[in-house]
């Protein structure tokens, strides 16, 4: 990811436009988190490595772009404000959609387990976490332990799918206009 973030700025100087490496990031985000959504009990480690790689090219190549975007259509009075205006949403959408992830995961993780095992207590779920819950739940419900787990990731997941490809609508929707042109018009 820090890689392709770095890389993504001497691209958009080189092509002289920031559309294409936040098309790109986007596309590839998108496609990831549509991977990720396919995830099953035993998917080899290679596969989710993989797409976690894929999805760190993705959001380098699109973190940088907005910045850009906003530095090139803004007139120039603009554009601190609309810059911290842009790294105000960045961290309230991570800090907001990391709160509906943690919720969404623990209900749909309590309410599987305590409908597939009988007399759970899904407090023990909320308490232990992920790594403790196998051990906590009889031996032979360990099955439907980890059914439950990835049932409930899933749900994160298609989270995920629907941010990101909102991110690239709004990618396609950005106005094409090159970041080599005369200043002089904005100031």
């Amino acid at each position: 990811m820090s890689i392709c973030a770095l890389a993504s700025g001497p691209f958009t100087s080189t092509i002289g436009y920031f559309n294409p490496a936040l098309l790109f990031g986007s596309a590839l985000s998108v496609t990831r988190a549509a991977l990720m959504a396919t995830f099953e009990t035993h998917t080899p480690a290679a596969r989710w490595i993989a797409y976690q790689i894929i999805y760190g090219i993705g959001v380098g190549m699109a973190f940088q772009p907005p910045f850009i975007a906003l530095q090139t259509v803004l007139e120039k009075p603009l554009v601190p404000a609309a810059l911290v205006l842009l790294n105000f949403v960045q961290m309230l959408g991570g800090i907001i959609f990391l709160s509906i992830s943690q919720n969404v995961f623990l209900d749909k993780l309590t309410n599987n387990l305590t409908q597939n095992i009988p007399n759970f207590n899904p407090a023990i779920a909320k308490q232990n976490g992920a790594t403790g819950l196998k051990g906590l739940a009889p031996v032979d419900c360990q099955p439907q332990v980890i059914l439950a787990y990835n049932s409930a990731i899933m749900d994160v997941f298609y989270i995920a799918l629907g941010l990101v490809s909102v991110g690239l609508l709004a990618a396609l929707g950005l106005e094409w206009r090159s970041i080599k042109k005369d200043d002089k018009k904005r100031e």
